[in-house]
């Protein structure tokens, strides 16, 4: 070797004297692509190209393999001794490890957020559910309106608020409800007017007629008047040609009462008369606060009369009894006993348990006890007006109460009716001396009446 080619040979290496040394990468075997190198060293000053071969290798291998290039490279800081190659497939590969733990978290979260979105709002997916979950969404109210249709089978009337679901039964005059034959009191509906008027001190009841009279009694969910209480269950009774139509309003779902109320004005403004037990006090009123809320007319302003059985049989039959409760009422007097019946207090309940669990077992009870309530109020009024129709049996069963029927008679102008009752009780020991002086006030009266009506 000259010393002319060691001197530049030495030229060469004089940047490892000084520490740094070349960059050189290493591709890896198989690598798919490789970006370009850069060279990890640069000569404190461009030079010219050198014109030897080897030289020209050297300055290659000192640039990272790369022809010799006159372009100035940024400077660049080498590991330090001995140099460690950087293989460059990791570093490639580290980005696209981490993508695949990145992303499929996102598609998961966002369908546990759309799935809980359809659950709370009860609404479909746009695709299809798997398995048996769509169909169990509502089992309960599925079911419990089939067994509804089966236990009530209700006629469907429609009205502008949708339809009103009414049971509707017609039974014949013979039919018996306790002791006595509903049609009893339909074969005396010609007397029954005075007789009526006697027992409530009402004149208007004189002309009481019982082919436009309507039975009501109405089951609720409260016994307050407030805007809360629910009538969920209204029912009626008419004579129609001797025989009696038994109707009941029930709501299916509370959105039904608008319906429902409808077309029960319909069925009250169609009647003349009508007949309640606790109806002035409670019923009526109720009915009076719903149909108000709802915007709808109230029907019974065009009524002639209302007659509440409560305070005519309080006048007539508190004497030896212990109240005049119906269910009172229809053990001692109506030959009625019921059995398994649904109290006062339970209807509530059964009303709630039915929008509850859709069962409609408890509801069947109420609706029987309503039925039975309609009924015993069309055969109480028998019994009421036999009471002044028939004032031997009054006496013997209650005198005080025979007395009193005769005073109110000989004041609404009945004088053949309280002569009669008198008569009965000159027979009786204990009202001899009431009913002797009875007739004597009807025979003074008697003797007045000419001479003021000639004066």
């Amino acid at each position: 070797m000259t010393d002319d080619t060691r001197a530049r040979l030495m030229r060469l290496l004089e940047p490892n004297r000084m520490g740094r040394a070349p960059a050189v990468r290493t591709p890896a075997a198989g690598s798919p692509a490789e970006s370009p190198a850069t060279p990890s060293a640069v000569a404190p000053a461009p030079e010219p190209a050198p014109t030897d071969p080897l030289a020209r290798r050297r300055a290659a291998l000192r640039t990272g393999g790369e022809a010799w290039s006159t372009t100035p490279a940024a400077p660049a800081i080498a590991a330090p001794a001995p140099p460690v190659p950087a293989p460059a497939v990791p570093a490639a590969a580290a980005p696209a490890a981490i993508a695949p733990a990145l992303d499929p978290p996102v598609p998961s979260a966002v369908t546990r957020l759309l799935a809980l979105k359809h659950a709370v709002r009860g609404s479909r997916s746009t695709a299809p559910a798997a398995g048996p979950a769509e169909p169990d969404a509502t089992p309960a109210h599925t079911t419990g309106a089939r067994d509804f249709a089966m236990l009530f089978p209700c006629e469907p009337r429609s009205t502008a608020f949708g339809p009103a679901w009414v049971l509707t039964d017609r039974l014949d005059p013979e039919t018996p409800h306790g002791d006595r034959a509903l049609g009893a009191a339909w074969a005396e509906r010609l007397v029954s007017g005075p007789a009526l008027a006697i027992l409530t001190g009402e004149r208007a009841m004189a002309d009481f007629d019982l082919a436009g009279a309507l039975f009501l009694d109405l089951e609720s969910t409260g016994l307050a008047l407030a805007g809360g209480t629910l009538p969920f269950l209204v029912g009626t009774a008419h004579f129609q040609g001797g025989a009696l139509v038994l109707e009941q309003w029930l709501l299916r779902e509370p959105d039904d009462e608008a319906a429902a109320l409808t077309d029960l004005a319909t069925r009250i403004a169609d009647a003349d008369w009508l007949v309640t037990f606790n109806g002035r006090t409670f019923d009526l009123p109720l009915l009076r606060t719903r149909w108000r809320l709802h915007r709808l007319p109230d029907p019974s302003a065009g009524l002639r009369g209302h007659l509440d059985l409560l305070p005519a049989s309080r006048r007539v039959l508190k004497h030896g009894l212990p109240n005049c409760r119906l269910g009172t009422l229809e053990r001692h007097l109506l030959g009625l006993h019921r059995v398994d019946d649904v109290t006062g207090s339970e209807v509530p309940g059964c009303y709630h348990a039915w929008l509850h669990d859709r069962n409609p077992a408890p509801l069947a009870g109420v609706v029987k006890h309503n039925r039975l309530d309609v009924l015993s109020m069309v055969t109480l009024l028998d019994e009421l007006q036999g009471r002044v129709l028939r004032p031997e049996s009054t006496l013997l069963r209650d005198p005080p109460c025979a007395l009193k029927l005769a005073e109110r008679a000989r004041r609404f102008d009945a004088p053949d009716l309280a002569r009669r009752i008198y008569g009965a009780g000159l027979l009786v020991p204990e009202t001899q001396a009431a009913a002797a002086l009875g007739l004597a006030r009807m025979a003074r009266a008697a003797r007045r009446r000419p001479r003021g009506d000639a004066k």
